[in-house]
């Protein structure tokens, strides 16, 4: 942390001091003591909005994004970088096996807008920018109403392996979606799940903040990365997956199609990067689950209602599913989607959603419970996503 990151902690500390000084000169006086939280309860919310101000202007922290790569023979890099390889040519395979010859786009190497998203993020990883003015901080979104924050902390990584290892989880469950979808409705996915998912971590620092009192994820914490959109599309993958009666391997174990990303978020937190935002990851979490049980119901309803069908881009009933497993997280198993009337079809549907948010709500109390077990400082103020 930076002397201006302390700053606040530091005035609120003397004041601290200071009102205990008074206490205790009122107690030998005999004149009645006021509440000792009074202090922290009108002081604090001036201070923390000051040093809050200070941090994000011209005059906080200039740290540059993409900070240096580790060397080639650090563990970190040469894992992603196997991880990246592997996945990349394991789509680039799947979409040359399944992609139409008479397509426009069929030159490709994968379908066009997870292409596009790729390389978006590879573009700004070749471009540096002040990492105060492109991640995802909830006091710049509401407070200072910087909106874009919300799409540019997606496509922002802090280095090599962080960028490589996001990509690795994105590009199976995009490039499969986007090959169910068609790639307009898939964009609109992308783009309605990234704004989702970025609000849902906005909004979980401002109930932190109002009710929690815990002001400290709103004013100073700044997200950056992919993880969290490729968390809400995994979701999505799940469910359709799911609703196909397919399965997917993860770290080559066979797992149920609904609930991969319970494993996901466990080896992420507990193995592979644990001072990364679990907020951050919850939120894209959430995000999938109320795209498919809220959004994407309606969005249907409303194509039905426009005159639209459930068709794929050149007119012919899409598939439910497509590919074979890998290690990372490519679905296993496709299959028709199940049949039935439309009170079975509620019924399972509202079955579904309580059962991802009963998973969710259970990681969330277990990472809570870990948090006050561990009580250690994270590395820095930027989280990893």
């Amino acid at each position: 942390m930076t002397s201006l990151e302390n700053f606040g902690s530091q005035i609120t500390a003397a004041a601290q001091d200071a009102w205990n000084a008074m206490e205790r000169t009122l107690e030998r006086v005999g004149l009645p003591v006021p509440d000792s939280d009074r202090l922290n309860r009108v002081m604090r919310p001036p201070i923390d909005r000051t040093v809050a101000a200070f941090r994000w202007s011209n005059f906080g922290t200039t740290a540059v994004v993409p900070f240096p790569a580790p060397a080639w023979d650090d563990p970190r890099m040469l894992l992603t970088m196997l991880s990246l390889a592997n996945t990349a040519y394991a789509e680039v395979e799947e979409h040359q096996r399944q992609r139409p010859l008479t397509s426009p786009t069929s030159a490709l190497p994968l379908p066009p807008v997870t292409l596009a998203l790729a390389a978006a993020s590879v573009w700004r990883y070749l471009h540096p920018a002040l990492l105060r003015e492109v991640c995802l901080s909830p006091y710049c979104v509401v407070d200072r109403k910087e909106p874009g924050r919300l799409w540019s902390a997606c496509l922002t990584h802090l280095d090599a392996p962080h960028l490589m290892s996001n990509l690795a989880s994105l590009l199976p469950d995009a490039a499969a979606l986007e090959r169910q979808e068609g790639s307009g409705p898939f964009a609109a996915d992308v783009a309605l799940l990234a704004t989702l998912s970025s609000g849902l971590f906005v909004g979980w620092a401002v109930f932190e903040k109002e009710v929690l009192h815990r002001p400290g994820t709103y004013y100073a914490v700044g997200a950056l990365g992919l993880s969290s959109l490729a968390f809400a599309l995994q979701v999505v993958a799940d469910e359709t997956r799911a609703g196909g009666g397919g399965e997917r391997r993860c770290l080559g174990l066979p797992l149920p199609g609904r609930f991969s990303w319970v494993v996901s978020l466990g080896f992420t937190h507990l193995v592979a990067a644990p001072d990364t935002s679990f907020a951050g990851h919850m939120a894209g979490v959430l995000a999938g689950i109320a795209h498919v049980y809220l959004l994407r119901p309606a969005l249907r309803a409303l194509r039905r209602a426009c005159g639209g069908g459930n068709r794929g881009p050149a007119g012919a009933p899409r598939p439910r599913f497509y590919g074979s497993g890998t290690t990372s997280g490519r679905p296993v198993s496709g299959g028709g989607g199940g049949g039935g009337g439309g009170g079975g079809q509620f019924g399972r549907a509202l079955l579904g959603a309580l059962s991802q948010l009963g998973l969710a709500a259970g990681a969330i109390a277990v990472y809570a419970l870990a948090s006050q077990r561990r009580q250690r400082q994270p590395l820095s103020n930027w989280s990893l996503r």
